[in-house]
C-alpha cells in the first residue's frame, strides 16, 4: 500500500510541476515552427522558434509539451502591461510548415473552425513566405528571424522584429503576413487570438485536418498546453485514491 501511495504521489507531482524552459534564441531552420506575438498599435513583433514541426506535433498530441516562460521577453518588447493593456492589442499565433510542403502546423482561436485543407500550390506559396519570415538559411546570409538574432537584441528566448526596417521587410515580419489579409499567401482566416484567449493547434495536409492540442499563456508569460479532459480526470482520480488511502491508514493506525 505504501508503495502504491508513493507511486501515485510521484505521478501527481509530475503533472503539477512541469518545469518551464528558458533558453537563448536558436537559429530558425526549415521545418521549424514559430509562435509570434504582435501589437497592432505599436507595430511590434516578437517571435519564438518552438523547434521542428514533427517534434512539436508529437508533444502536443502526446501531452508532453514543456511550458515555455516568455515573461521577460514580452515585458521587454511590449511593456509590463502586455497581457492587459488593450491599447497595445497584443495578439499571438503559431505557424509552421515542412520543407517538403506536405504538412502545416497552425493555430486558430480556440473554438473556431479549423484552417482549410490546401493544395500543393497553396502549400508552396505558404512555404516561400514562411521561409522569408523565418530567414531562410544560405544564399549569402539569413534575413528576418535569423538576421534579428545576429543583431544581438539581448532577449532570452526569441527575437523582436521591426516592421518596415531591414531585415524585417515585406514577408519577413509577422505583421507583414497579417492574418486579416491572407497570411502567408494561403489562408483567409485568422491564425491569431488575443493573449487572453487560447490557441487550438491543428496539423493540416492537403487532405486532412487534426486537432493536436491547445496552448494557453498565463498572465506571467508562461505558455503551456491545456490538458485533455481525460488528464484532468486522471488527476482527480489519483487525488481521490490518495485521500482514501490516507484516511484508511489513519484508521488502521488508530
Amino acid at each position: 500500500m505504501k508503495k502504491s501511495l508513493f507511486l501515485i504521489g510521484v505521478a501527481l507531482l509530475g503533472l503539477a510541476n512541469q518545469h518551464t524552459v528558458v533558453a537563448s534564441p536558436v537559429t530558425w531552420n526549415a521545418g521549424d515552427v514559430l509562435i509570434g506575438f504582435e501589437s497592432t498599435s505599436d507595430k511590434l513583433d516578437y517571435l519564438v522558434d518552438l523547434g521542428p514541426l514533427a517534434t512539436l506535433a508529437a508533444e502536443l498530441s502526446g501531452n508532453t509539451f514543456s511550458p515555455v516562460n516568455l515573461n521577460a521577453d514580452l515585458t521587454n518588447v511590449f511593456g509590463s502591461g502586455w497581457f492587459t493593456n488593450s491599447t497595445a492589442d497584443v495578439q499571438w499565433g503559431l505557424f509552421g510548415i515542412t520543407s517538403a510542403k506536405t504538412e502545416v502546423l497552425s493555430s486558430v482561436p480556440s473554438g473556431s473552425n479549423p484552417l482549410p485543407e490546401i493544395g500543393t500550390g497553396g502549400l508552396g506559396q505558404a512555404l516561400a513566405n514562411f521561409e522569408a519570415l523565418g530567414g531562410k538559411p544560405g544564399g549569402g546570409g539569413a534575413s528576418g528571424y535569423n538576421g534579428d538574432i545576429a543583431n544581438g537584441q539581448g532577449l532570452t528566448v526569441g527575437v523582436e522584429q521591426f516592421v518596415g526596417t531591414r531585415p524585417d521587410t515585406t514577408t519577413t515580419t509577422w505583421t507583414g503576413n497579417s492574418p486579416s489579409v491572407q497570411p502567408f499567401g494561403t489562408y483567409n482566416v485568422t491564425i491569431e487570438n488575443g493573449v487572453a484567449g487560447n490557441l487550438d493547434i491543428y496539423g493540416i495536409t492537403s487532405s486532412s485536418q487534426a486537432l493536436l492540442g491547445r496552448l494557453t499563456i498565463s498572465t506571467n508569460g508562461v505558455i503551456s498546453a491545456v490538458p485533455e479532459p481525460s488528464t484532468y480526470t486522471l488527476f482527480g482520480l489519483a487525488a481521490l485514491v490518495l485521500m482514501i488511502t490516507y484516511r484508511r491508514q489513519r484508521r488502521n493506525n488508530a
